[in-house]
């Protein structure tokens, strides 16, 4: 088969996973296939439910579908309480949505031990979208809208370091790069390292494993080779 139309097909499989939720959520109710993890931040949770509400979170993030977004991130949270990543998901949705008493609420359940991981990130996100701060995240938005993508990579290695420590900001800054040519094969192995990653949530994950793969087959069909 021609690799384009190869292409055509994988990347309408992918965008087809993030869309069939009726499909998944009826195989997630039969077949309840359980995730354990040593981890104290992860409890058993049944798999094809999990990747299920991953996949409509990403497939409503592409369409602008606010309230189907926010319906899978708290269906997320309810599925796995004690994760603290997809709390800071749900925090990072209702924070700029305007959900400003969910964000205090979400913020508040993260820091029960105010040592906590959880807490510091919460904080650290709710300080960067107030104050000064927020106009520099307004900022980073419209560099890369303009498409100055070099300037939102010297920017956020500014606020957040080279690279970001926070695998969130790690997804965006090597999504950044894959607009720079000769930084494409550091961008790729930096969204293959997030797709693995226990500490970034399963959006995050999901949306490197995509961004990842639509390149790489973007890079052999650039050969010409029907």
């Amino acid at each position: 088969m021609a690799v384009r139309a190869m292409t055509r097909i994988v990347l309408a499989a992918a965008i087809a996973a993030c869309g069939a939720g009726h499909f998944a959520l009826e195989a997630a109710q039969a077949a309840p296939t359980v995730y354990k993890s040593a981890s104290k931040d992860f409890v058993s949770v049944p798999v094809a439910e999990q990747e299920w509400l991953v996949d409509q979170v990403i497939y409503a993030q592409n369409l602008g579908m606010g309230e189907l977004e926010h319906d899978a991130l708290r269906r997320l949270v309810l599925l796995n309480p004690a994760s603290i990543w997809a709390r800071l998901d749900l925090l990072r949705y209702a924070l700029p949505a305007g959900l400003s008493d969910e964000a205090e609420q979400v913020r508040r359940s993260l820091c029960e031990s105010p040592d906590s991981e959880g807490c510091r990130l919460a904080g650290d996100y709710m300080k960067l979208m107030r104050g000064d701060s927020a106009e520099q995240m307004q900022q980073l938005q419209l560099l890369e809208t303009a498409g100055r993508y070099d300037q939102v990579i010297a920017q956020m290695e500014r606020i957040f370091g080279k690279p970001p420590r926070e695998s969130y900001w790690q997804l965006r800054y090597y999504r950044m790069w894959l607009h720079v040519p000769a930084r494409v094969d550091e961008a790729l192995a930096g969204l293959g390292r997030l797709m693995t990653d226990p500490r970034a949530s399963g959006v995050v994950r999901k949306r490197a494993m995509l961004e990842e793969r639509r390149v790489r087959l973007d890079i052999y069909t650039d050969f010409g080779i029907d």
